[in-house]
């Protein structure tokens, strides 16, 4: 079961296990300004990017620069978009952070700056909450 999430995402399948419907094919057919609006409507509560309206709740978002697995622009669309919604939101980028901001898992170490913007995090939630 551990290879099949690296398949499904290296072969574009991810999304279509996930919604149990295949759309991946379709939908990289389009431009991605058009991709959610094409994505079936009784699919889209399971995609993050359909629920970003006003109400959203305060989000921090926490970020590696050399992240190889999410690229870095899907959390800056995503805070622009809170942004311009009025949500409050923050976005923290650790630089040459990795996926998951660990740089060793056996024994696990984080990249540097890893934790001061964990503390940052923790005080937005202070702040927010």
């Amino acid at each position: 079961r551990m290879s099949l999430y690296p398949y499904w995402w290296r072969t574009g399948e991810l999304l279509d296990h996930v919604l149990g419907e295949p759309v991946s094919g379709y939908l990289r057919t389009l431009a991605a300004p058009e991709r959610l609006a094409a994505v079936p409507a009784h699919l889209r509560p399971a995609l993050l990017q359909a629920q970003l309206d006003e109400s959203f709740p305060p989000t921090f978002l926490l970020h590696g620069e050399l992240d190889t697995v999410v690229p870095l622009v899907e959390s800056k669309t995503t805070y622009d978009c809170l942004r311009d919604l009025g949500v409050t939101v923050a976005l923290e980028v650790v630089p040459n952070g990795p996926h998951g901001l660990m740089t060793c898992v056996n024994p696990v170490q984080f990249a540097p700056g890893a934790d001061e913007a964990q503390e940052k995090g923790m005080g937005f939630l202070a702040r927010v909450l």
